[in-house]
């Protein structure tokens, strides 16, 4: 058995990142994108879906065979209740009122474009796709997500706290639309 973590004392240590099957409770992300960041708290990402799908503290994760496979089993409890499987992202017609979720392209409705170390944590920039109702024509918007660590078990101890902020950056929109999350 491997296991992810960090030992939380230090916040210039870079944030791991696993991408491999994933096993949440009940369920197998094929398309997981997990970060475990210096300060000891996880934040799952389901690219499959589109969708942030986890948060919990402590270990990253642990690797496990079973057969002849390996897979990853996330290290703590999901501290993020979430609702099945629809994206985070959706557009809405801002006179129609139409909502468009994203489509897929193949098996994932994200496209990634790439992922970087920032300090103190990660950024991820990655495609949805939309096809507006009624026309042949799809598109795509731009997403630019950072998450990066607060505090560190230091500050936690000191009563002061830690956990993660999350800014996201959406690129040009079709007119007529807004995008919601």
């Amino acid at each position: 058995m491997r296991t992810v973590r960090h030992d939380g004392q230090s916040s210039e240590a870079k944030t791991h990142l696993l991408t491999d099957l994933l096993r949440v409770d009940d369920q197998r992300l094929i398309k997981p994108f997990l970060l475990g960041l210096p300060n000891r708290h996880n934040v799952l990402f389901d690219l499959e879906q589109g969708r942030l799908a986890g948060w919990w503290t402590g270990d990253t994760a642990s690797q496990y065979t079973e057969g002849k496979s390996w897979f990853w089993e996330v290290g703590g409890v999901n501290l993020l209740q979430t609702s099945g499987g629809d994206s985070t992202f959706a557009l809405i017609g801002d006179k129609s009122k139409e909502v468009l979720q994203p489509t897929r392209i193949g098996q994932f409705v994200t496209s990634v474009d790439r992922w970087r170390h920032i300090p103190g944590g990660l950024s991820l920039a990655y495609r949805l796709h939309f096809d507006a109702d009624g026309s042949q024509e799809s598109f795509a918007v731009h997403i630019a997500e950072q998450i990066t660590a607060i505090g560190d078990e230091a500050t936690d101890a000191e009563g002061k706290g830690s956990g993660w902020q999350r800014t996201i950056s959406v690129g040009a929109l079709p007119d007529g639309f807004i995008c919601v999350f």
